[in-house]
């Protein structure tokens, strides 16, 4: 995968972005269109501490990013932007949250859309690399259950966050079709159970789950 331009094929106003984390969870910004699909060769893997929005220096808590992986599908949401300053906009904000205080970099991938007849496009997304400080490494689901369970930050809880991306899988897909997601999903409701507690259940309505 190489690094491609900010913008969508080459035209400075249209920004095509690909959602498979926090982006899923709220935008910080309005989107012209979005829809369905998938990106191939890549896996969702909740490998990147959070020290910041999902948790602490002292208990950091962990959000998503994307490995490469032959024969891998991630599934996920493309949000297309029109108009220049808008670009340049949403640009802006991402770089601020993904880049500057995340350690994610930009690269283009090809995703498939599932809504107009597998049409595709080239498309932008911020990935965290293993060479990144905030980079975790290979974690067991277990592992990884234990530390959501733990972390909290100044946009909520760890679980909360994870708890909506289930949601947008449960809704729009089906769960099983993320098989780390849904170890995690597993481990964690074993944890919870003794609080009849539903992971990708309802969560409150007055919660603001901000990315990160």
């Amino acid at each position: 995968m190489e690094a491609g331009p900010l913008v969508s094929e080459g035209d400075s106003e249209c920004l095509r972005l690909f959602a498979y984390g926090s982006l899923l969870v709220k935008t910080c910004f309005t989107w012209d269109s979005r829809e369905k699909g998938y990106v191939e060769g890549y896996e969702r893997r909740f490998y990147q501490k959070s020290v910041h929005h999902r948790g602490t220096p002292e208990v950091p808590g962990l959000v998503a990013t994307l490995i490469p992986s032959p024969g891998g599908k991630v599934l996920g949401a493309l949000y297309t932007f029109n108009g220049r300053d808008h670009v340049s906009e949403v640009l802006s904000k991402l770089d601020k949250q993904e880049v500057y205080e995340g350690f994610y970099e930009r690269r283009f991938v090809t995703f498939t859309s599932l809504e107009q007849a597998g049409r595709q496009y080239s498309v932008l997304v911020y990935i965290a690399t293993e060479n990144n400080p905030l980079y975790a490494g290979v974690l067991s689901e277990d592992l990884i259950a234990k530390q959501i369970i733990c972390a909290n930050g100044t946009c909520g809880h760890n679980i909360n966050y994870f708890q909506f991306i289930v949601k947008f899988l449960n809704e729009h897909f089906t769960l099983s079709e993320d098989h780390h997601s849904q170890k995690i999903a597993e481990a964690l409701q074993k944890i919870l159970k003794a609080d009849a507690l539903e992971v990708g259940g309802a969560v409150p309505a007055n919660h603001d789950p901000a990315d990160g």
